[in-house]
């Protein structure tokens, strides 16, 4: 059983460039000060509705600061927001792994690898930590061809695919808004009944899903922001990356999602299996792996169920450096 003790990407510049996304600043901080004072004053009266004159001269003024911003905000996407002046890429996070972590006896040696040594690329771990979206729904693309759906919201590099998407020259996509949410007091997190907001990215953005038959081609093609964190135990409070493709292959052979900005000529995405903890991608043919993932199961403290925990690496310039980090939730 692999030895992973991750101690997650270390604060700087780059993560604070990564994590912030300057057109949602108004949304976020004007919804965590409306959000607040209505759930409080639902608390007082008892999950009733609040109906009182005297109760909406107290949340109106604040809730309605925020529901312009969200407004404005979806103006924006919807009109296309440029590219962003700092545009900071994955590979420039520091990231730190304990002394007690044995990744780096586990990793096979490689040969110097310049495919991805740039940093031009995005990358999300896959299975277990992406949700099929299927279930009894047929999803079409464009042309009407049948399509499958996943999401990802579990791993680190979830958090920073706002900003990321500078690289893809800015965000533009049509706005729509998610229900209230709901924390374990049974009280929603809402602007007027907004939780979260839906962005349908106007150009689906290609990816490869890395599998142990090759590289399966498939698209980024929306993301859902909460406007404030839920604290739910049981869910990610990180933005929901939508992802489609045409293929018969099964979300548990989804090992990976690598998301070029400009697409290379080669991609075989050849992968090897050299254990069950451990399995490595050579993305061109050339014999030496970008990509390598070391895994391990544990079992939860609350749920006591068997979970997942994953570190991904590439290869750059002949040093293995984490790439992205999964943790299956721990609840009951």
């Amino acid at each position: 059983m692999s030895g992973i003790h991750y101690g997650g990407a270390s604060e700087g510049a780059v993560k604070t460039a990564l994590i912030a996304f300057q057109p949602l600043d108004d949304v976020f901080s004007l919804s965590a000060k409306s959000i607040p004072i209505k759930d409080s004053l639902k608390w007082v009266r008892n999950g009733q509705p609040l109906t009182s004159r005297e109760d909406s001269l107290i949340f109106s003024p604040p809730e309605t600061k925020a529901y312009q911003a969200i407004l404005s905000y979806k103006k924006r996407v919807e009109e296309g927001i440029p590219a962003q002046r700092i545009c900071p890429k994955l590979i420039q996070l520091k990231r730190l792994l304990l002394p007690e972590d044995s990744s780096f006896e586990i990793l096979p040696k490689v040969e110097v690898s310049k495919f991805l040594a740039e940093g031009n690329f995005l990358f999300l771990g896959g299975s277990p930590f992406i949700k099929s979206l299927n279930g009894d729904s047929l999803y079409k693309d464009a042309g009407g061809n049948p399509e499958k759906r996943f999401s990802a919201n579990i791993t680190e590099n979830t958090s920073f695919i706002l900003s990321s998407l500078c690289h893809f020259g800015g965000l533009r996509g049509a706005i729509s808004f998610g229900p209230p949410l709901w924390n374990n007091n049974d009280v929603p997190k809402e602007v007027r009944g907004i939780g979260s907001i839906r962005h349908e990215l106007s150009n689906r953005i290609p990816v490869f899903l890395l599998t142990e038959k090759g590289g399966v081609p498939g698209y980024m093609i929306s993301l859902a922001i909460q406007l404030v964190p839920n604290y739910q135990g049981c869910e990610s409070d990180q933005p929901v990356i939508t992802f489609a493709y045409s293929s018969k292959t099964e979300i548990n052979d989804i090992l990976g999602v690598y998301i070029p900005f400009h697409l290379e000529p080669s991609q075989s995405w050849n992968l090897t299996r050299h254990s069950h903890s451990l399995w490595t991608a050579d993305a061109n043919g050339d014999g030496i792996p970008e990509v390598a993932c070391i895994s391990r199961t544990f079992e939860g403290m609350a749920s006591g169920s068997v979970l997942a925990e994953a570190l991904w690496f590439v290869n750059v310039n002949g040093s293995w450096v984490v790439i992205d980090w999964g943790r299956e939730l721990d609840c009951t």
